[in-house]
């Protein structure tokens, strides 16, 4: 019953054998209803059936108030309804208000519809509550019962998304908060997809765990994928509160750059190896307006509790046409069970600090060429002797204080300098022809 003929009373025509006005009938394509049941998984449908899945049981409201209130449509299966797109499900919950039609003797269903315009549950506003039903030892029905929605749904008081105007972004010559909006897709409770533009530069935004009060997403936001072509990150997210520091953000910070005490950060780093005075505009003021690069200031953010990044079959490739910069606030590990092999024309461990003269890199030593040349100096020294001028010029050999001969000490020296090298960690000798 998903479509139906209806009249409309202040519409006729004359009948030309009587001369009597009739009633004008035309077609109503869809007609508002309200979910009876959903079938959301196999385990939820008593038929088991997969053409059922994301279907749902709904009342039409058709018939007159008095009879749906005495006599409700059973939930038979001439009154399920599936989807009417194939590739896009919104998938109502009971008691959710519905558009229904029936098209070549197929029921589809359209909503759930935005009656109170929020995100979360909207009322069926032509529902006629129930009395009939009261929950097991109950008296009389909830007002959840009563208006036929799910005891199981959790109703939160998320906002609806908004778009502000920001100068920076959508331009200072145009009337004040005369924007276009963005295509917005938003789950139930703080999740949503964002695909719109500020100005002519489009933005895509994928948020997760977004907290009720919050029209806007935010670097508060529980996880956060920032997809833009134009302006900075603090230009589009405003600062946050961090729960697990328990301090103010003022704007997009990177994280280990903002735990207390951590003085190897990663802008301490960019401002050495720069030669820079300020590392603020080089990491933050990507994508100012004004100050693109050809093409645009093109730029993603992932911006979560925990980022893993997985592959599970086959290799990772991280590659920049510039800098690649990592920092933690505490450790930074690099675990593998084969090779570890940092191919650069040098390695620094520690900041070279090359703005600051008074501080020299010292290289690192060379471990078979470092044996070989102690491995020389004991052999020479074992052999050396001294001359007594009391003896006629006789030698000697050399002994401590207590007597022992040092050949026999700088044998044991010898014997030592086999652990002087690792048997797992190498690093490249010195090529005097490459100079790469």
């Amino acid at each position: 019953m998903g479509s139906v003929f209806a009249t409309k009373p202040d519409v006729h025509i004359v009948d030309s054998v009587t001369g009597d006005n009739i009633p004008t009938p035309f077609y109503i394509q869809f007609v508002p209803g309200s979910v009876i049941s959903v079938v959301t998984s196999l385990e939820s449908d008593e038929q088991n059936d997969p053409k059922n899945l994301n279907s749902i049981k709904a009342e039409p409201h058709i018939l007159p108030s008095d009879k749906r209130f005495k006599d409700r449509i059973s939930e038979s299966e001439k009154n399920r309804y599936i989807p009417l797109f194939r590739g896009m499900t919104d998938v109502p919950v009971k008691g959710d208000p519905v558009l229904l039609c029936t098209i070549g003797k197929i029921n589809y269903y359209l909503g759930p519809l935005n009656t109170d315009n929020v995100p979360t549950l909207n009322n069926d506003n032509l529902y006629i509550p129930r009395q009939d039903m009261p929950a097991e030892g109950q008296e009389k029905a909830t007002e959840t019962e009563a208006m036929g929605q799910s005891l199981n749904f959790v109703n939160t008081e998320h906002r609806r998304l908004s778009k502000k105007y920001k100068p920076e972004l959508d331009g200072e010559s145009i009337t004040y908060n005369e924007i276009h909006g963005d295509q917005i897709f938003e789950g139930r409770h703080g999740n949503s997809i964002r695909i719109g533009s500020r100005d002519i530069y489009p933005y895509l935004i994928l948020s997760n765990h977004r907290t009720e009060k919050n029209g806007e997403e935010s670097l508060a936001d529980g996880s956060l994928i920032s997809i833009t072509s134009n302006g900075t990150l603090q230009q589009h997210f405003s600062g946050y509160y961090d729960t697990l520091q328990e301090k103010e953000i003022p704007g997009f910070q990177l994280a280990s750059d903002t735990v207390e005490g951590n003085g190897r950060t990663i802008g301490n780093m960019v401002q050495s190896v720069n030669l820079i005075d300020d590392s603020y505009p080089y990491i933050y003021e990507f994508g100012k307006p004004g100050e693109s690069y050809v093409g645009g200031s093109n730029q993603i953010l992932l911006h979560s509790d925990r980022i893993t990044i997985n592959s599970k079959r086959d290799n990772i490739f991280l590659s920049s046409i510039n800098d690649i910069h990592l920092g933690a606030g505490r450790t930074l590990t690099i675990s593998t069970k084969e090779d570890l092999i940092i191919e650069s024309r040098n390695i620094y461990l520690g900041s070279p600090i090359k703005n600051k003269s008074n501080v020299v890199m010292e290289p690192m030593v060379l471990g078979n060429t470092l044996f070989e040349i102690l491995e020389e100096l004991t052999d020479a020294l074992s052999k050396t002797m001294s001359m007594s001028p009391y003896a006629g010029g006789t030698t000697f050999p050399l002994m401590d204080s207590k007597k022992v001969l040092m050949s026999t000490t700088f044998l044991g020296i010898k014997k030592k300098l086999l652990n002087i090298k690792s048997n797992y960690h190498y690093i490249e000798p010195n090529d005097t022809t490459n100079k790469q």
